[in-house]
């Protein structure tokens, strides 16, 4: 069964406190499956996350202008964006080779 909770949680950018906080909102258990909620509801409810959330495009835009702005002031992070490495301090002497090979074609 499709839980509200859960199809909440597919919205790109939604995190699972935003979910549980939406549904605490509509006056929803987070276990409600998706058929017993009626459609004015849901509608609603589609509303709400549309004012207040971003969607999308928008967090795409917002993650790839923050990568950016790290490439332009030189910060480490964004040295390891640039040169297509693991950013957030994996192991690269034996890891992280795919993605190594996948841009240095």
């Amino acid at each position: 069964m499709n839980k509200i909770y859960r199809k909440l949680k597919e919205n790109y950018g939604l995190s699972n406190a935003q979910s549980i906080h939406v549904c605490a909102l509509f006056g929803l258990n987070k276990n409600t499956p998706m058929k017993q909620i009626s459609e004015r509801v849901l509608d609603s409810i589609n509303n709400f996350i549309g004012k207040t959330y971003p969607s999308k495009v928008e967090v795409i835009r917002i993650i790839r202008n923050d990568i950016n702005m790290q490439k332009e002031i030189m910060s480490y992070r964004g040295l390891r964006h640039q040169h297509h490495l693991p950013v957030r301090g994996q192991r690269t002497h034996t890891n992280a080779k795919t993605r190594r090979k996948k841009f240095n074609k």
